[in-house]
């Protein structure tokens, strides 16, 4: 594909993320140029390369090409990602390209879960004990260290997969096993002490923690929205958000004050982050930092903001400022993610989508899992059942989420594995 050389280029380092090929490809629609950067030898990758092709230009990032080279020849402006697993390599080709984003340094801090806390602790941010794992062997004095209880958790990766409480050596030893036993298991781990628990002023609906997603120009930091994440499935699996924040204003206030301290204590000095925030008894604590935007806000901004919040991930990229000005929600939204039970289960059967929407407001389900299909906790939020979207009042919402919650637990039929 021709860019046009009236418009700026935008490389996006393409792999799992918070959006997907076509929410970006929409968002720089009319004004932007988008380049593909995409590992062949990914298995996410791979897959997606026939598609991307033909959507977008697409360079493809293999080790025995001069992938600065060829992007160098595309004259971008910018460069970002959507997926944790690739902002490190985003950093190194900003480096050599010239373009603004997080500094290796910071994208190593916000990839790496270990280094991330002790920046934080050093910075005297949220301080919290915490011991690295460079094998499972190493998990049980790690945990001593901390003191039981611990949770547990892979130095990197998202989603909650492989992440536990722990109260004792006998549930650790467990999870020793387990991962013994998954050739897919996490090879580094990392060890924090259980904060707390808190409670969201709005209800049991509602998890403890929240999130803030922020946009930084030049080390200028904007928060655009504030999330509530729905309360947990076991062990520590994300069953969806909601936004805007259903907090009060002067309950926000610390929130913003601590994330804006977390990323100053990693440097953040461009770009839009995602940072998870627990609402402790004695007042929020930083559970970690996200160097991208975080998953579910792009459809829920779009459906009931006035702005696109993977738009500004693209203006921030090109050096455009934010524009976040004109910021308002008409309305609060919802994703609900219906997670099987805790354990490994096969699936049997399950509903058609259409069963969500005899509850108004509901505008979209994906079925994300299909009979035949085996899920496993241990995998984390993203082996999820359903995707549903909702939409109410903030008078209405726990109410919503309560039958929508009632309807998915009877929607699918599954079996131990």
């Amino acid at each position: 594909m021709t860019a046009d050389p009236r418009r700026p280029t935008i490389v996006v380092v393409h792999g799992p993320g918070s959006a997907g090929p076509r929410d970006v490809l929409r968002a720089a629609r009319g004004w932007a140029d988008l380049v593909f950067l995409v590992n062949p030898d990914d298995s996410n990758g791979a897959a997606d390369l026939p598609m991307l092709s033909r959507l977008a230009r697409v360079v493809q990032d293999r080790p025995d090409t001069d992938v600065l080279a060829e992007l160098r020849a595309l004259a971008p402006v910018g460069i970002t990602t959507f997926g944790d697993a690739r902002i490190a390599r985003c950093a190194e080709l900003a480096a050599g390209l010239g373009l603004p984003y997080h500094s290796r340094r910071t994208a190593e801090l916000l990839s790496d879960k270990v280094r991330q806390r002790a920046a934080l602790n050093a910075a005297g941010v949220s301080p919290t004990r915490v011991e690295a794992a460079a094998s499972t062997r190493e998990l049980p004095a790690a945990a001593e260290k901390v003191g039981y209880p611990v949770v547990v958790k892979p130095a990197s990766g998202n989603s909650s997969r492989w992440t536990g409480r722990y109260d004792d050596s006998a549930a650790l030893d467990a999870l020793i096993r387990a991962a013994a036993a998954d050739p897919a298991a996490p090879a580094c781990w990392i060890v924090e002490e259980l904060l707390p628990a808190g409670r969201h002023p709005y209800g049991d609906v509602l998890a403890d923690f929240v999130s803030v997603e922020s946009v930084v120009e030049h080390g200028r930091i904007t928060h655009f929205a504030v999330t509530d994440r729905l309360a947990l499935a076991p062990p520590f699996r994300e069953r969806g958000l909601l936004l805007p924040t259903l907090l009060a204003p002067d309950e926000t206030e610390p929130v913003l004050a601590l994330a804006s301290a977390a990323l100053a204590a990693l440097d953040v000095r461009w770009g839009v982050t995602h940072t998870e925030i627990k609402l402790t008894p004695e007042g929020p604590r930083v559970i970690e930092v996200n160097g991208r935007l975080g998953g579910w806000v792009g459809e829920l901004m779009r459906r009931t903001a006035t702005v696109d919040p993977v738009r500004v991930v693209l203006d921030v990229a090109a050096g455009r400022p934010a524009d976040l000005g004109g910021l308002a929600f008409r309305a609060h939204a919802a994703v609900l993610l219906v997670q099987p039970p805790e354990g490994r289960f096969g699936v049997t059967e399950l509903a058609d989508p259409a069963v969500f929407r005899t509850e108004p407001g509901v505008w979209q389900v994906w079925r994300r899992a299909e009979p035949g299909d085996v899920v496993d906790s241990r995998s984390g939020s993203l082996q999820m059942l359903y995707a549903v979207y909702t939409e109410t009042d903030r008078a209405g919402m726990s109410g919503t989420l309560r039958r929508l919650d009632r309807i998915g637990r009877d929607a699918a039929l599954l079996q131990p594995h």
